[in-house]
């Protein structure tokens, strides 16, 4: 249970959609209970930060939105988290963004980095 872990976050905005909408209390309310049971059940635990995010958008109006950043641990029983864990986590990053209509979510790895994932919609 204690064996060689590796820990990964996501940070996602929750107030407005890839379109620029409001997302509404009820859809935020369901989509972070969604998400915390995922991460929950996927990785046995997590902690979820709330904070604000701004970023310029296409007309370079500043927007400043309330967001949060969701941290797990991953199972990474050959010490190496660009394996499966990494796979595993990049999938659930893929559905926290769908959840909540986002382009895009910011992912921090293990060795410090980050990288923007943007989310794919079929």
């Amino acid at each position: 249970m204690f064996g060689s872990k590796a820990v990964f976050s996501v940070g996602f905005g929750i107030d407005e959609d890839r379109h620029g909408q409001p997302i509404s209390l009820i859809r935020r309310w369901r989509a972070l209970r969604t998400i915390k049971r995922r991460a929950a059940s996927a990785f046995g635990g997590f902690t979820l930060h709330r904070g604000q995010g701004g970023w310029f958008n296409g007309k370079r109006r500043l927007v400043l939105e309330s967001s949060c950043v969701l941290t797990v641990c991953v199972d990474c029983p050959d010490g190496n988290w660009r394996g499966v864990a990494h796979d595993d986590f990049a999938a659930f990053c893929q559905l926290v963004g769908q959840d909540l209509g986002q382009a895009a979510v910011v992912v921090y790895y293990p060795d410090g980095s980050a990288d923007i994932s943007e989310t794919v919609y079929l």
